[in-house]
């Protein structure tokens, strides 16, 4: 018996050994014969088993048929396809409802395919807004005019000067402030002039008289005779804001260009303007004005400058020099209208009612030289512009200046910047070193 096991157990393994030599040699009889397949062909009892997996919809999840023939496998077996049909279910349900979210969500419509940012939006939201109020709270519904509009209101009020003397001529420009022919216009315009005629927007000519006129602030009045003219309607310049939109209409250059219209809008709204001597360099006055970077040029001196609801808010004076553009000055109308109508009443024109637009430089009222004196510098005096002032009471000729307040002193320009701070009539600390002694004095300043 036992024999014949050994021998049943020998033939056994001869045909197993059989069976793997047989595809080694069919794959080398398949490369020989030149086919593509380069993989090992799959025995006859298994293409059965491969060809029924692959007619089961989800056969490639499914086991060997080795291992179907033990429970366990077709245990896996049932609950990897149990298992497989949830996950697609889940998927296509999934699938269903993004595709009604996206089609009811407004973010998600062909015309918006952006969706907000909520988190920014609520970061957003969470902090305090702030607002600016103004003085006067800017509203462009309370009848700001466009330019156009502008300059049909106010252009008929606006007018050319025409002056001339023995030795020259010129034009400037002025405004009608009262319908029976009171005109305003800029001093230098007709100062030192002979003959004054005033050219209306229509061309109508009229000689004028000069009733007043004030160097410091740089106002004139005028007179003609008629009746029924157009006027200007007053503003307020101490409202003005710095940004705030204006024109000016007035004749630049020459008679030719009369009713030129510039606009541009308020640089600074009240700036300190010092005018110097000419060639000097000596400090002459101090004037408050309206700043603007509406193109004026020579012969708009005396144009109404108006703002956007075609009130008239200042009177042009000048321009910073010929080198620059966009820089030019008005004397603010809340001050130019009392001095104007000061003159009108023929009243005496007051330094309290000049000071609303400008005053006279102040002045120390000494002459002098920088020097030095044992390594230190100063301003030597060598005179006075008045014996009766205050500078000639208090200091002496050879004092050397070398402090006023709190402004150390080396030069002119040292004095200058010190005593510009301050008005006639207001008092400051001169430090002198007179001799070997430093002795300090109040002096008091003048116009």
């Amino acid at each position: 018996m036992k024999e014949k096991a050994e021998r049943e157990d020998k033939k056994k393994r001869s045909r197993r050994k059989e069976r793997r030599k047989a595809p080694t040699e069919a794959s080398r009889s398949f490369c020989e014969n030149g086919t593509e397949q380069n993989h090992l062909p799959i025995p006859r009892e298994e293409m059965g088993a491969a060809r029924t997996d692959a007619d089961t919809p989800l056969g490639f999840f499914l086991p060997s048929p080795s291992q179907e023939r033990t429970g366990a496998a077709r245990e896996r077996r049932r609950a990897i396809f149990c298992g497989t049909i949830l996950s697609v279910s889940l998927a296509v349900a999934l699938g269903i409802l993004f595709f009604v979210a996206l089609t009811e969500s407004p973010y998600g419509a062909a015309e918006d395919t952006a969706a907000p940012n909520t988190d920014l939006t609520d970061a957003m939201e969470e902090q305090p807004s702030e607002k600016i109020v103004f003085v006067r709270q800017y509203d462009t519904n309370a009848g700001a005019l466009s330019t156009p509009e502008l300059y049909a209101l106010c252009a008929p009020s606006a007018v050319s000067v025409v002056v001339s003397n023995a030795t020259s001529s010129g034009v400037g420009s002025g405004f009608i402030l009262t319908s029976n022919g009171y005109i305003a216009t800029a001093n230098h315009v007709i100062e030192g002039m002979e003959t004054v005629t005033v050219v209306m927007a229509d061309g109508t000519r009229y000689a004028a008289r000069p009733i007043a006129g004030n160097a410091l602030t740089d106002l004139a009045l005028l007179k003609i005779d008629a009746d029924g003219l157009p006027t200007v309607t007053f503003g307020k310049s101490g409202e003005l804001l710095t940004g705030e939109r204006v024109v000016a209409i007035g004749t630049p250059a020459a008679a030719e260009y009369a009713g030129s219209l510039c606009s541009g809008e308020i640089s600074f709204a009240q700036r300190q303007v010092v005018i110097y001597e000419d060639g000097t360099g000596v400090p002459k006055k101090k004037l408050w004005l309206i700043q603007t970077d509406a193109l004026v040029n020579h012969g708009n001196s005396g144009c109404p400058l108006f703002d956007e609801y075609g009130r008239v808010v200042g009177m042009i004076t000048m321009k910073l020099g010929d080198r620059y553009a966009g820089i030019g000055f008005a004397i603010p109308i809340d001050g130019a209208r009392a001095i104007l109508e000061a003159m009108m009443r023929g009243e005496e024109l007051t330094d309290g009612l000049l000071a609303s637009v400008g005053v006279p430089a102040p002045r120390l009222g000494v002459t002098g030289e920088a020097a030095q004196l044992d390594g230190v510098w100063g301003v030597r005096v060598l005179g006075f512009a008045s014996n009766e002032s205050s500078a000639a009471r208090t200091l002496r000729v050879g004092d050397m200046i070398l402090q006023i307040d709190d402004t150390a002193i080396t030069s002119f320009s040292d004095i200058r910047e010190a005593i510009l701070k301050k008005n006639p009539s207001d008092s400051v600390a001169v430090t002198v070193l007179r001799g070997a002694q430093r002795l300090t004095f109040e002096v008091v300043l003048e116009k």
